[in-house]
């Protein structure tokens, strides 16, 4: 199974939920992009198995061992000699909790991943998850099995940046200072700001307000205004009403959270400014 635009989307926006989620920090990009790279090469997301294994959630291919209480089911697996056997695997009530388990256990469980992952390197990555025992992967000797790993994470981070551009549609906004004055034009995109585009179909187009210590916040009306991040160090813009979501805009709920990171430094704000102003 292949993984559509649409599927690449949602992973993204769960990922950066989950991880926030479990270890109380927006991902940098590297450690979304093997993130999302293990999970669509094990499972394409969730949606690559079969039998039992449909509607399990099981983005990383996660074997059930002792002390998980939740549900599992079987499924074929294989030792690094193509020794097939039957595993029990977990599953997961929603694709969330899906993701949450593979943070939990991709970075929590074993920091070297999360620590390769940061580098940037396929095969840092690799040799973690090897070592570690994340993963066996096929091949007579450890450098085979990581050099196999790296190869498939390598095609899937293929995959996911080549999407990053195509699947994430972006607007061009005005951006002001918080005195007011326009200082130029940003382009944002749902991939740097979850939700952006449901929101801005209810409420138009958002400005941003960018101030000079880096932080970043879109206002959509005088009424409804988005942080970038949590503990916004300004007073936040008091709201004449509660702001509600329609269905349209669930991508977008808990946006007020750390869901959103809506500006990293290399957002470009034109002209001749950046989004990490002096």
């Amino acid at each position: 199974m292949r993984a559509t635009p649409a599927m690449h989307q949602k992973a993204r926006a769960d990922a950066a939920q989950a991880f926030a989620d479990v270890l109380h920090a927006s991902p940098n990009s590297n450690e979304l992009r093997f993130l999302l790279a293990e999970a669509l090469h094990d499972s394409t997301f969730g949606g690559g198995w079969h039998g039992d294994g449909v509607g399990s959630y099981n983005m990383g291919a996660i074997h059930s061992y002792p002390g998980w209480t939740g549900a599992t089911f079987s499924y074929e697996d294989s030792h690094p000699d193509g020794t097939h056997y039957l595993q029990e695997f977990k599953k997961y009530a929603s694709a969330i909790e899906g993701w949450r388990d593979l943070v939990h256990e991709f970075y929590v469980r074993r920091p070297t991943i999360l620590a390769a992952a940061r580098s940037g390197s396929a095969d840092a990555v690799a040799t973690a998850m090897v070592r570690s025992k994340y993963a066996e992967g096929f091949g007579a000797s450890e450098a085979e099995q990581i050099g196999g790993w790296a190869k498939a994470l390598q095609s899937s981070l293929d995959e996911i940046d080549s999407q990053q551009g195509a699947a994430m549609p972006s607007i061009t906004i005005r951006v002001r200072n918080p005195q007011g004055d326009n200082i130029g034009l940003a382009s944002v995109s749902d991939d740097v700001a979850p939700g952006l585009t449901p929101l801005a179909e209810i409420y138009g187009a958002p400005v941003m307000i960018a101030y000079p210590n880096g932080w970043r916040f879109l206002q959509f009306s005088p009424d409804v205004t988005i942080p970038a991040k949590t503990g916004h160090p300004y007073t936040p813009v008091d709201q004449q009403e509660p702001v509600s979501f329609g269905w349209q805009s669930g991508v977008a709920i808990g946006i007020l959270g750390i869901v959103v990171t809506i500006f990293v430094g290399t957002l470009q704000i034109q002209p001749g400014r950046t989004a990490k102003a002096a």
